[in-house]
């Protein structure tokens, strides 16, 4: 670990897993420091680690207490952790993917609008002007958490939840984004959907995202949705075409 890297504190989650936190911001720095450490942990074999799960800020362990513990894995962590050499990554997978923010699909347009106090033109001009971070996977299979948003799409999420949206929908909250990979209740402001799928049980890795990902959006017209969706339906178009 370079010598300017602040070392992650180590917190027991129970008797099957430690949790390593270098804070509590959504900052691609410590972001950074966190896939780093997914990656040169990842790299080491220790017998009874089941998983490795990194998030914004911090990186949980599971592991199967029948072989090892909580004091043995957290001495593995740190040890592994000062051992690096570095806490740069590989070159992240950037995907360019198609997003319709029409009225039609995007269920909460008209709140965005009050609450921002901005048009719907302006809102999805920003919304896909950036390039996102998948920061973290979770809440559902698959769903990724995006950041940041423009500071200008700063919105709250739902007083109520929806009951149901709509699988592929994307949403804000905060000063993140998100995709929802299934139908379900959620809190989340609507602000339009994929053509496609993001989770398919069919392939190897289902899951289309990973943590550490780069993700922009290409706004597509109600049309283009419709005809994109019908291909991807008949299999003549796939997910994975849109990592650039």
């Amino acid at each position: 670990m370079p010598a300017n890297a602040k070392p992650p504190a180590i917190r027991v989650m129970g008797d099957s897993a430690v949790l390593l936190e270098w804070g509590h911001d959504i900052d691609r720095a410590i972001n950074d420091q966190v896939l780093a450490a997914t990656r040169h942990l990842g790299a080491e074999s220790f017998t009874g680690i089941i998983d490795l799960t990194p998030s914004y800020a911090s990186l949980m362990i599971a592991f199967d207490p029948t072989v090892t513990n909580t004091d043995s894995v957290s001495a593995w962590a740190a040890s592994t952790l000062s051992n690096s050499a570095d806490t740069e990554n590989l070159a992240p997978r950037h995907w360019r993917i198609p997003l319709c923010y029409d009225p039609t699909l995007a269920l909460d347009w008209q709140l965005l609008e009050q609450e921002l106090g901005l048009s719907w033109a302006a809102i999805t001009t920003l919304h896909s002007s950036i390039c996102y971070r998948v920061f973290a996977l979770g809440f559902l299979p698959g769903f990724p958490y995006l950041g940041e948003t423009p500071a200008e799409l700063t919105c709250q999420r739902h007083n109520t939840p929806l009951s149901h949206v709509p699988k592929s929908s994307v949403g804000l909250a905060g000063r993140q984004t998100g995709i929802y990979p299934a139908g379900s209740p959620g809190g989340w402001k609507i602000i339009g959907r994929l053509p496609f799928d993001i989770v398919n049980l069919d392939q190897s890795e289902p899951m289309l995202f990973t943590a550490g990902d780069e993700v922009n959006f290409k706004p597509i017209s109600i049309d283009e949705f419709h005809d994109v969706s019908e291909q991807h339906r008949q299999g003549q178009l796939v997910a994975g075409m849109y990592s650039l």
